[in-house]
């Protein structure tokens, strides 16, 4: 078993595999349960990557040392306003009809609690720390986002042939900062704010964002927000020592 798992590829096809057979066995024996077939999937990748990364299991550790709230912060109002870009932008195609409500129970605790932890252990944590180091190439980084995105696509909207640009991008931006900073908790919190946002968006509080369609001016002022807030979060994630930086994948 332990010359099977030598390999990146094969590390990287049983991560994917720990994360989708406990949702498709609990949906086949319970009916269609995310938060189990998540949550156990989640932790049978843990213990995985544990045998075989001990180090990126032992770097986890280090992220509550390295994490600053002011670059959670600047996170939460960068993710807050790219969902507010999407939200625009589907409406006004008809994407997303007004009356969408997401805003239920199962709606908050899964996506805004349960995905961002189990869907980043697996994508920016064991996928990234598996398949990439210090040594790898750039070339090599591409094709993993590359591969890496289009499952993650794939896991939102259940296809291998529909594009969600929102998904894809919101993926880049985690993977970004985790590139950056090799800090889970980031990708965390921005995960929950990103779908604290969407959920927000599509809540009965959408009625009064629904009389702001048409503001143009307000719409022009959120993309600034946006543009200084991801220059800020940048700035925030990048100060750091050469000792604070020995998890970073991006440099």
């Amino acid at each position: 078993m332990e010359s099977f798992f030598s390999g990146k590829a094969s590390k990287a096809a049983a991560i994917i595999l720990l994360m989708l057979l406990p949702r498709l066995v609990l949906d086949i024996i319970f009916g269609y349960d995310y938060g189990s077939g998540a949550i156990l999937g989640a932790f049978l990748t843990v213990i995985f990557v544990r045998k075989y990364n001990t180090a990126a299991f032992d770097k986890i550790k280090e992220n509550g040392r390295n994490t600053k709230l002011s670059a959670i912060g600047a996170s939460a109002v960068t993710v807050f306003s790219l969902q507010y870009v999407f939200w625009f932008l589907s409406v006004k195609t008809g994407e997303l009809a007004p009356n969408d409500n997401w805003l239920s129970y199962q709606n908050i605790i899964s996506p805004v609690v349960i995905a961002p932890v189990t869907e980043e252990i697996t994508f920016r944590w064991a996928l990234t720390e598996i398949c990439i180091d210090k040594n790898t190439n750039k070339l090599k980084k591409i094709v993993f986002l590359i591969w890496s995105l289009i499952f993650w696509n794939f896991i939102h909207t259940k296809s291998l042939t529909s594009i969600n640009i929102s998904v894809l991008l919101l993926g880049l931006l985690f993977y970004m900062i985790y590139f950056r900073t090799g800090n889970l908790l980031y990708c965390i919190f921005a995960h929950m704010f990103a779908n604290t946002a969407f959920v927000v968006f599509t809540s009965p509080l959408q009625r009064v964002f629904m009389s702001l369609q048409d503001n143009y001016a307000l719409f022009a002022a959120d993309v600034i927000i946006l543009i200084l807030s991801i220059i800020f979060t940048i700035k925030l994630v990048n100060k750091k020592s050469d000792k604070d930086c020995e998890n970073c994948l991006g440099r």
